[in-house]
């Protein structure tokens, strides 16, 4: 299993990138580096665009696809004046307030009342993340194309893990790309918001297991 940073974030905070095709081609060279031609790919929230990106730019990579809290629409107006409005506020009050209420919005109400020393560890370890990652990623999110073709066209299954209070993918927009594969499986998680690995790990690990089995039992 591999969990690589993508650029901007986490060890890769120095990679530059200036839209979410470029982050696919990072993570495509990775793959390439360690010899590896055929894998199940996973992507959350944004990770999610970026497994996009990789399958429609080098689709004999995938032997699977699992968009994690995660769409092929692209932004539509409301979600890019959001992004917009976190831009600015980043640029004139830094990233903390912006992550203080990303975090807080990633979870259900009574999740984040009830677990507060998760929020306060993802704050932490978030808290040296460079304002211009964050306006990178926030404009390269909104150039981003609509990859709804990229499902219907898929040579591999793909999946879906939905959560039903997620405010950021909304569970009626996940149903929707669910018919959009010639193979598709769904996992729906009742008492998730946007984050369903801290808020229900057991269930998550076990969807993201049961997809890869899926998988590897069709190649």
């Amino acid at each position: 299993v591999l969990t690589p940073d993508i650029p901007g974030f986490g060890q890769a905070a120095d990679v530059p990138f200036d839209s979410i095709d470029e982050m696919a081609d990072l993570v495509y060279r990775l793959l390439q580096t360690l010899k590896i031609s055929n894998c199940v790919v996973v992507g959350h929230s944004m990770g999610g665009y970026v497994a996009l990106a990789l399958a429609e730019k080098y689709p004999s990579v995938l032997a699977g696809l699992l968009l994690f809290h995660s769409t092929a629409y692209p932004d539509d107006e409301t979600k890019r004046q959001g992004r917009q409005n976190a831009i600015a506020s980043v640029k004139q009050y830094g990233t903390r307030p912006f992550l203080n209420q990303f975090f807080t919005n990633l979870f259900t109400p009574n999740f984040a009342q009830q677990h507060p020393q998760i929020l306060q560890t993802l704050f932490q370890r978030a808290q040296n993340l460079p304002p211009q990652s964050v306006i990178a990623a926030m404009q390269a999110m909104m150039q981003r194309p609509n990859r709804t073709p990229v499902l219907k066209h898929a040579q591999f299954p793909v999946g879906f893990i939905a959560g039903s209070h997620d405010t950021f993918v909304p569970l009626p927009a996940t149903l929707a790309q669910c018919s959009l594969p010639h193979t598709a499986s769904i996992c729906i998680l009742p008492s998730a918001a946007h984050a369903a690995m801290f808020e229900c790990p057991r269930e998550s690990l076990h969807a993201v297991k049961d997809f890869a089995g899926f998988c590897c039992f069709l190649a």
